[in-house]
């Protein structure tokens, strides 16, 4: 009986193998380029969303100052309850400064706050990345490319800028070079759709506007997504020619090296609370040895 009850389960699981896999011979085949663009065909407004980003921005923003002199480009570093030296940096890289101090975080958010109050004209198109990317030096230029090629949402291939830092950046590279080749370019290829990254992503101010902006939510990419496929007709372009490398891998692998040290560090030293009820004359000899108590594991509450 329950053997006949999974059968149905395991047909579906099979054609959804087979599905994905005819999928992902579409993206063995790499595609041509757009043709280079003379001149530049929108201004390009770069935005930065950052929290507390001040150990890693430096780099991008240097990436960035090394962009085409053809291309027309204005960076926005959007410095959102920052309380590190994020703002100074970007101000003394010479880009344009906003703080946010208001509402909740998360990049949707801040993203929505910002283009609320400075929109985008009619020519320009929007370039999100996060603080912590580093891009080459041709990724406006291949934006404008596609753009000018009649795309108006495009989103850049993602990687990992220290495959070989650690396991977990391999892993974490292998993942992107998969999502890449037979989701992302795969789709392209046939046709489709490819899915917004969160970052790496450039759209023009029409398409913007046609789905209302950027969401609060903290799947601001998704959410974007979501609204160009049922409210418009827009496909989602990619752009293998500019790539963004993410960092991420490594910074988690600190973050976790930190969370583990901090958990043996908890598990071995004494904490907690100790309630006792004594009386008056016992209490004052108690009194000397909770002292000491304190002077050795000051984690202690008595």
């Amino acid at each position: 009986m329950i053997r006949l009850l999974l059968r149905p389960l395991e047909l579906i699981l099979l054609a959804l193998i087979g599905y994905n896999l005819v999928v992902a011979l579409f993206g063995w085949r790499d595609r041509s380029a757009a043709a280079h663009a003379i001149e530049s065909v929108r201004r390009f407004r770069v935005v930065v969303p950052a929290h507390n980003e001040a150990r890693v921005i430096p780099n991008l923003l240097a990436d960035l100052a090394q962009g085409s002199d053809r291309i027309q480009s204005e960076t926005v570093v959007i410095a959102d309850h920052c309380d590190d030296e994020t703002s100074r940096i970007a101000d003394e890289a010479g880009v344009t400064v906003v703080e946010r101090d208001e509402g909740s975080g998360g990049k949707g958010a801040a993203l929505s706050w910002y283009l609320d109050r400075a929109p985008l004209a009619d020519d320009e198109a929007l370039v999100v990345l996060d603080a912590d990317n580093r891009v080459p030096d041709d990724l406006l230029a291949r934006f404008n490319d596609e753009l000018a090629a009649g795309h108006t949402v495009l989103q850049a291939y993602l990687g990992v800028s220290n495959p070989d830092a650690s396991p977990l950046a391999t892993a974490s590279a292998l993942s992107y070079w998969a999502s890449n080749r037979m989701v992302q370019l795969a789709r392209r290829n046939l046709g489709w759709t490819a899915d917004l990254g969160g970052t790496g992503m450039c759209i023009t101010s029409q398409a913007l506007a046609d789905v209302g902006g950027f969401g609060t939510s903290f799947a601001e990419d998704q959410e974007l997504g979501v609204k160009l496929l049922m409210r418009t007709s827009r496909r989602v372009g990619l752009t293998p020619e500019g790539e963004v490398w993410l960092v991420h891998s490594k910074q988690a692998l600190q973050a976790l090296q930190r969370g583990r040290e901090q958990l043996q560090d908890s598990a071995t030293r004494p904490h907690g609370a100790v309630h006792l009820s004594a009386s008056p004359v016992l209490g004052s000899v108690l009194g000397s040895v909770f002292r000491d108590l304190l002077e050795h594991a000051p984690a202690v509450q008595v």
